[in-house]
């Protein structure tokens, strides 16, 4: 069964030098419902599979935003939570997901960001809610001193973003519904006229050769541990949750 497809609309409002992004959320979590049906990969508990789909909108409509394409790696944790959620978008916009175990006394977030034929770059902050999409807004404003507005409401995801010289003051007095719906009125009616067209979908770049690599750039002693009298290791790719089985002489 084929992935569905959602498309995010990158747009421009003169008026007010704002970038919006605007999509449907629907197909990118069903495209993950089918991935993670495809490899048995458990559903977390409603809560966490709720704070975590909001983490993938968020998080593509971040990459969206920009111009130009680039990898980005977000591990999460949350003030007194015992979960904490990783998410992989690559430029061809393919996104992942996992929810991870995390320290109650712990709340970090790590972004990784990398365009093709550049170095890695990372960044650190600490975010204040446990809500995913607070912290993704939180990372524009703390790390790249850009103030950033991001809603999700029923079926649609919006983002808006100020060039130099624009401002979120137009939008600012509105309700998260009200944003949602001021922002596709303007896409929809041509104001904000049209840049870009970016499909999303879910899936990972793991495969057999990529989690033996990982195993056996390990150190010698790591791997005597991790193997022990065992001749096959199953083994949870650290993006997805998919599960792998290694022989010990390298097969499968």
């Amino acid at each position: 069964m084929s992935s569905p497809l959602a498309l995010f609309s990158r747009c421009l409002w003169d008026e007010s030098e704002l970038i919006l992004v605007v999509g449907r959320v629907a197909p990118l979590l069903e495209s993950r419902r089918i991935y993670e049906s495809r490899h048995h990969i458990a559903e977390p508990e409603q809560d966490l599979s709720e704070a975590r789909d909001r983490m993938l909108a968020a998080c593509g409509l971040a990459a969206v935003s920009l111009a130009d394409r680039e990898s980005w790696g977000w591990s999460l944790s949350f003030p007194g939570s015992a979960h904490g959620f990783f998410c992989g978008v690559e430029p061809e916009g393919m996104l992942c997901s996992l929810v991870k175990p995390s320290s109650k006394d712990m709340a970090s977030a790590v972004v990784q960001r990398q365009k093709p034929d550049s170095p890695l770059t990372q960044s650190h902050f600490t975010p204040q809610t446990d809500d995913p999409v607070r912290a993704v807004e939180r990372y524009f404003h703390e790390c790249e001193q850009a103030p950033v507005r991001i809603e999700l409401h029923d079926d649609f995801a919006v983002f808006a973003r100020p060039l130099p010289g624009g401002s979120l003051n137009a939008l600012a007095a509105f309700s998260p519904q009200e944003f949602v719906e001021r922002c596709r009125t303007l896409v929809e009616s041509g104001a904000a006229r049209k840049l870009q067209d970016v499909v999303l979908f879910y899936e990972c770049r793991c495969n057999d050769e990529m989690i033996l690599d990982m195993i056996t750039r390990l150190p010698a002693s790591q791997q005597r541990e991790l193997w022990g009298d065992q001749l096959s290791l199953h083994i949870q790719c650290p993006r997805c949750g998919r599960t792998y089985m290694l022989h010990r002489a390298g097969r499968g």
